[in-house]
């Protein structure tokens, strides 16, 4: 019979893997394997990487000590065999693997120190992680390098090395959208709300239709009272979350902001369809109906919500507004109370609860509450200063 190489089925196990045709190429290196009792290298190898993909890891450890044990000399099977037991969470093997290849490599390789850091930096040696990532960045220029150092950093809590090395990134990855919105994360926890809203833009000129950056963009226009901007990137988040009770909710918490109660009302409503037992969506919606002045509406829907969570002040005093508002003053009344309970220092509910004092005629309690806020509010500036 004709002697075959045992590399001749290799050319189409590559472009069956390259199309994801994971199965049919499993199947050809099935039988290859058995042709060359199991000495391929590259069979071992892609077969590794499907069984990874897989979530088959140990199975895949074992394919590639295979194709260390063929070929001691690659550092790419050791590459794999360390990233294994990583996934493996065998963090001390991982390492072992890593430094092997690090020893084999003719010259240094940004990968091998990339894995490094990141083994060192799950094992909490931060400066031995800081040194191999910083050495990976400076060898490979690769963009996940960049990220891992910058992740670092914040974990650190080194708010301007972090930014450095995203900027950095950048100029070298200008189209990277994840970069973008990493930078745009870290400028928003510093308060740098202008650069953070730039890096967003960034993000968005790369990528139109992430959704995640459209949501963080909307809040944050939602926040400064942009309502309509915020509008426009949650219908076009929309699209793609029609599911989204936070979506839906937020489009009506802008709805009522702009002052249109019913499309405020449809928003929500869709929430609650989409998720019953949302007790910010029910409080959302007591809200509105209040200044809609559609008081036992308000009552309805506060009254769910505290039954879902009765934790939270504002519900109950939202719903001694509704009571007040029905001539229910008794119940309004331990409703107060109750929110004064839950948070004493919400200036919010001592001052309704003074209003609603002072139209019951009980002008020395009403008098006692204005007093008590006025400390609040004093304190609230010294704190200021502080």
């Amino acid at each position: 019979p004709e002697f075959q190489p045992i590399e001749s089925n290799n050319w189409l196990i590559h472009i069956r893997y390259v199309r994801k045709e994971f199965d049919i190429c499993k199947l050809i290196i099935e039988e290859d394997l058995v042709r060359t009792k199991g000495c391929n290298e590259y069979a071992n190898y892609i077969l590794g990487l499907i069984l990874r993909r897989e979530g088959k890891v140990r199975e895949s450890l074992e394919c590639f000590q295979k194709c260390c044990f063929l070929n001691p000399a690659n550092i790419l099977n050791m590459l794999q065999v360390g990233r294994s037991w990583f996934l493996l969470g065998q963090k001390y093997q991982a390492v072992e693997a890593f430094i092997k290849a690090e020893k084999q490599a003719k010259s240094p390789d940004w990968n091998v120190y990339h894995n490094l850091g990141l083994c060192y930096a799950s094992l909490l040696r931060i400066g031995k992680a800081r040194e191999c990532l910083t050495k990976a960045v400076h060898l490979g220029r690769a963009e996940q390098c960049y990220t891992a150092l910058a992740e670092l950093y914040l974990s650190e809590n080194d708010i301007n090395s972090a930014l450095d090395v995203y900027n950095t990134a950048l100029e070298l990855f200008p189209s990277s959208s994840e970069l973008a919105v990493s930078a745009g994360k870290v400028y928003l926890k510093v308060g740098d709300t202008a650069r953070a809203l730039d890096k967003f833009g960034l993000a968005l000129a790369i990528n139109p239709r992430d959704w995640r950056t459209l949501l963080t963009v909307a809040s944050i226009m939602q926040e400064h009272k942009e309502f309509d901007v915020a509008l426009s990137k949650y219908k076009i988040a929309g699209q793609m979350l029609p599911e989204s009770v936070a979506l839906w909710n937020n489009m009506g918490l802008c709805f009522f902001g702009k002052g249109k109660y019913v499309a405020a009302m449809s928003c929500l409503k869709r929430a609650i369809y989409l998720d019953p037992m949302d007790w910010k969506t029910l409080y959302n919606l007591g809200l509105v109906h209040i200044h809609a002045k559609q008081y036992t509406s308000a009552f309805h829907y506060l009254s769910a919500s505290i039954k879902i969570d009765h934790r939270h002040s504002q519900s109950f005093m939202l719903l001694a507004i509704s009571l007040q508002k029905l001539s229910d003053n008794e119940n309004a009344t331990k409703c107060f109370e109750q929110a004064i309970k839950l948070d004493a220092d919400d200036i919010t509910v001592r001052i309704n609860f003074t209003s609603h004092l002072y139209a019951m005629n009980r002008k020395d309690d009403a008098l006692e509450q204005l007093n008590i806020v006025q400390r609040l509010i004093q304190h609230s500036e010294i704190d200021d200063r502080v």
